[in-house]
């Protein structure tokens, strides 16, 4: 169904939108992660023309990163040009480590935690 959603909004932008100039970009949904470090993931920008390839690509790199469970976008026509929408949902980054094993009269636990979007920035950090 969601594949079916891409092929339906390529071919809409293609042919409806093809003239159609991005006002603006906006994120939607932020809590700890900073909008200026996913800038460098994003690949449209304001007064580009949309393109639906950019924005799969753009959707596709946000998803690639550990921060989030989900990320969409949407685009809203208006009549001096578009406006692109990205929804994210966070997961919660920090997460507890605890391993345990043995071999042969060695025995070792593993206790700690890792955060893995450290000042909301993507930076990680392993204890």
């Amino acid at each position: 169904m969601k594949n079916i959603a891409i092929v339906v909004f390529a071919f809409f932008s293609v042919f409806h939108t093809h003239s159609q100039e991005i006002n603006s970009v906006q994120l939607v949904g932020l809590k700890k992660t900073e909008p200026s470090y996913l800038k460098q993931f994003i690949s449209v920008q304001k007064g580009d023309q949309l393109d639906s390839v950019k924005l799969l690509v753009t959707k596709q790199r946000l998803s690639n990163l550990e921060m989030f469970s989900d990320v969409s976008f949407g685009v809203e026509v208006k009549n001096d040009g578009v406006e692109v929408v990205f929804t994210f949902q966070e997961l919660y980054t920090l997460l507890p480590i605890f391993s345990f094993g043995g071999i042969e009269e060695n025995f070792w636990i593993q206790l700690g935690a890792s955060e893995v979007n450290l000042d909301g920035r993507g930076n990680k950090l392993t204890t």
